[in-house]
C-alpha cells in the first residue's frame, strides 16, 4: 500500500500559498501556526524572520516539527481547544484544521484565534466548504457559503475566497472547494 504523500500531486513540504500572500500585510514578528502539522507554513515563517509557536496536536507530527528547531520556535503538542497563552500574536495562520473539529468546537475555536491576535495583527485562515459533493469522513465540519467571512464581521477583510483550492486533496487528489481568508483586526 503506498502512502498518498509518496504521490507527486502532493507536496507536504510546500506552504499555502494564501499564507505566502499574507506576509504583506503583517506588522511584526510574532506569529501562530495553529494545527501546524510537519511544518509547511511554520518553515516559511521561519525563513521570513518570525518567531513561531507551532501548535499541532498529533505526536508523529509534533516530532516531524522538530527538524525545523530553532530558538525561534517554540513547538506545542496541543489541540485549538486546549491551547492556552498569555501572548498575542502579529500573525495567526490556521489552514486546514478547522474540519476536524467537532461542530460545537468550530466558533470555539475561531474565537479563540481571534482572542489571541494582536490589534492589527492578520489572520489567514482556510477552510473546506459544504459546496463540496463528498468528503473524507475524518472531516466533521464544513463551513457554509460566507460562514468564515461572517466569523470576521468588524475585521478588515484583505482577501477573501471561495472556491477550488490551489492544492488537491492528500487523499484522492480531487481539488474542493475551500473558503481562503485574510484580514486584520482592527478593534
Amino acid at each position: 500500500m503506498s502512502d498518498s504523500r509518496d504521490k507527486p500531486y502532493f507536496d507536504r513540504t510546500k506552504p499555502r500559498k494564501h499564507v505566502i500572500d499574507a506576509l504583506k500585510y503583517v506588522n511584526g514578528n510574532n506569529a501562530l501556526d495553529m494545527g501546524a502539522s510537519i511544518g509547511n507554513n511554520t518553515q516559511l515563517l521561519l525563513e521570513n524572520g518570525y518567531k513561531v509557536v507551532a501548535v499541532e496536536p498529533k505526536y508523529n507530527n509534533v516530532a516531524e516539527l522538530d527538524h525545523l528547531a530553532t530558538p525561534q520556535l517554540q513547538i506545542v503538542q496541543s489541540s485549538i481547544e486546549d491551547y492556552m497563552s498569555s501572548d498575542s500574536f502579529d500573525l495567526v495562520v490556521c489552514t486546514m484544521v478547522l474540519h476536524f473539529l467537532e461542530p460545537q468546537d468550530v466558533a470555539i475555536a475561531i474565537a479563540k484565534l481571534q482572542q489571541l491576535t494582536k490589534v492589527g495583527g492578520i489572520d489567514v485562515v482556510s477552510v473546506y466548504t459544504t459546496a463540496n459533493d463528498t468528503m473524507p469522513s475524518a472531516y466533521k465540519y464544513f463551513f457554509k457559503p460566507r460562514e468564515l467571512k461572517h466569523y470576521y464581521k468588524g475585521w478588515e477583510m484583505l482577501d477573501y475566497v471561495e472556491g477550488p483550492s490551489v492544492l488537491p486533496s492528500p487523499i484522492d487528489n480531487k481539488h474542493r472547494i475551500s473558503a481562503r481568508l485574510t484580514a486584520r483586526r482592527v478593534a
